[in-house]
């Protein structure tokens, strides 16, 4: 996403990227590389970057529930007003935040082409009883009919899903 952004920025674009209070101290020690990029934060809503893999879920449910609020507002506060939001997909409430603005939203999947397919044909892994993966009953069993996947065993399917489905976007 930072490497989008600086490209944008590159051609002329204001970018103002938004990250929490804790990620803005990680990344204010090195300078700004643009002069039309711009660091926002927001409190620190979501569990710390340095412990989140101890409560993993508890991470995903404050993405999910906790940053729409404080990123609304600040939002508000820009000046010049956001013509558009570039955002993670998994952070779908940016939707709703946008939608109440007039604001377009394009958005960014992260992460490899073949983790994508997975979400994308999570419907297929339902249907054959492969979801949620710790649930399956043989997790060594391999899947072999996503799309653009290599075999892959039950056990290793990505299963970050909040209640057990994969993000919406509007």
């Amino acid at each position: 996403m930072m490497g989008l952004c600086l490209r944008l920025a590159s051609q002329g674009a204001l970018i103002i990227i938004v990250v929490t209070e804790e990620w803005l101290g990680f990344m204010t020690s090195a300078q700004e590389p643009l002069p039309n990029v711009q660091l926002r934060s927001i409190p620190n809503v979501i569990p710390s970057e340095l412990s989140r893999a101890a409560d993993w879920s508890g991470f995903v449910e404050a993405v999910y529930s906790m940053m729409d609020e404080p990123v609304d507002r600040l939002i508000d506060s820009i000046e010049p007003m956001v013509s558009v939001i570039l955002a993670d997909v998994f952070m779908p409430w940016v939707a709703d935040v946008a939608k109440r603005r007039g604001i377009p939203v394009t958005w960014l999947f992260p992460m490899a082409t073949t983790v994508f397919s997975v979400f994308y044909h999570f419907d297929i892994l339902l249907s054959k009883g492969h979801f949620p993966a710790n649930s399956s009953a043989n997790k060594e069993e391999y899947v072999d009919y996503i799309p653009g996947v290599s075999p892959t065993r039950i056990l290793e399917l990505p299963n970050v899903f909040k209640g057990g489905e994969p993000p919406r976007n509007s």
